[in-house]
């Protein structure tokens, strides 16, 4: 069963937060060497999983994902909606940082809560907009 215009379902996506709230915050929890264009590019590439596995399969979106870049970036909402946004995006950059580091246990702890936390905003978003027609399939 689909809710698509549901007044809830528009709310929360309108609550998105910026790649600067999430770099922010990610600085806060884990001092870091790496650049914010390094993380920003993470949180990008990130992004540009979700618009192309998720997203795609229900909205028509016009062209390909416009990776982020600049300081202009900085200031642009990212596209999962909270309750999920927030800890999947701090999820995703914690893997990276342990990944980088090469300290495989936390490498391994995190990227198992952030493939739990992405599991479950794909299963939300899936559950909460429908299909194109031209993507249903009857047979």
């Amino acid at each position: 069963m689909s809710v698509v215009g549901n007044e809830a379902t528009v709310a929360r996506e309108e609550q998105r937060v910026t790649a600067l709230q999430v770099l922010q915050e990610a600085d806060g929890y884990w001092g870091n060497s790496y650049s914010r264009e390094e993380k920003l590019q993470w949180l990008s590439h990130l992004d540009g999983q979700i618009h192309e596995e998720i997203l795609r399969k229900h909205l028509p979106l016009p062209g390909d994902f416009v990776p982020y870049k600049g300081v202009a970036a900085l200031h642009r909402k990212l596209l999962v909606p909270e309750p999920y946004g927030r800890q999947l995006y701090l999820l995703w950059l914690e893997s990276r940082m342990a990944y980088f580091h090469g300290e495989t246990e936390h490498y391994n702890n995190a990227l198992e809560q952030f493939r739990s936390a992405y599991t479950a905003f794909a299963r939300w978003y899936h559950g909460n907009h429908e299909l194109p027609r031209s993507a249903r399939k009857f047979w």
